[in-house]
């Protein structure tokens, strides 16, 4: 058996955390093996009576470690 990808999803309170986690996986993927196939992110908020109570950003990255014929 080939583990082949695995998607991850994240929390991250501000924006530039968000893209500074992409870019860490990124770096990573150089020299653990793998690469980021996809990667997005995108505010999310909680409201109470029409008013953000609370907001953070989740974030989405598809690693990839090899295809299924590799």
């Amino acid at each position: 058996m080939l583990k082949l990808k695995d998607k991850i999803t994240f929390r991250c309170e501000t924006e530039k955390e968000a893209k500074e986690l992409g870019e860490s996986f990124k770096e990573k993927g150089k020299t653990e093996g793998f690469i980021v196939n996809k990667f997005s992110y995108q505010l999310k908020e909680r409201k109470e009576k029409k008013e953000v109570v609370e907001s953070c950003y989740q974030v989405d990255i598809e690693i990839v470690y090899t295809t299924i014929w590799s």
